[in-house]
């Protein structure tokens, strides 16, 4: 009985040890992209330290994505796209719309894993393409209490996120650059 018990303490540790150095690895080793921000209102009662995100690569127009031959009419909310970034003079442009990451294509490309969340043609039940918005899994950033004040007295219209992204299109966060200072947390 003892022997099970230890066996199972130490499954669950070498799991949790797992998770960490994976996820550790992806952030370390994936393809860097500097994201420009809209500027949201970060505040909240419901999320706390959380800074809400918005990127200029998140709203994807219908003539973009018909330039890409992707039809936004036949998009259901949650389903997944991969967007082409490729990383300009500042910050990451779209260069690509698929629905599956193409298994050759230009190595300056990186794909990113997003899913719909907004398509005006469906929630108005309106026919033919539409703009749509694309939700990454990096929409929050988390900024403990104690660096929050000084987070606000950077100001929030210059803000750049940093983000790794890896060969599966997973976007993790790295940090956000406010004025041009790195903050890492």
């Amino acid at each position: 009985m003892k022997r099970w018990f230890i066996a199972i303490v130490v499954a669950q540790l070498v799991f949790l040890v797992g998770e960490s150095v994976y996820y550790q690895v992806r952030r370390e080793t994936g393809a860097e992209i500097r994201l420009k921000v809209v500027p949201v209102d970060p505040r909240s009662l419901f999320m706390g330290n959380y800074m809400t995100l918005s990127y200029d690569v998140s709203r994807l127009s219908a003539w973009q994505c018909k330039s890409h031959g992707l039809d936004t009419s036949t998009l259901g909310r949650n389903q997944t796209v991969f967007v082409g970034l490729a990383q300009g003079m500042k910050f990451a442009k779209v260069v690509d719309i698929v629905l599956t990451i193409p298994p050759k294509h230009d190595p300056s490309i990186v794909y990113v894993r997003g899913r719909v969340t907004r398509n005006w043609s469906m929630m108005r039940g309106a026919s033919g393409p539409s703009d749509i918005w694309v939700e990454y899994g990096i929409e929050r950033y988390f900024i403990p209490e104690a660096r929050q004040e000084e987070v606000n007295r950077m100001g929030r219209n210059n803000i750049v996120a940093i983000a790794s992204v890896g060969p599966d299109g997973q976007a993790m966060l790295k940090g956000i650059e406010v004025n041009g200072k790195r903050l890492e947390y």
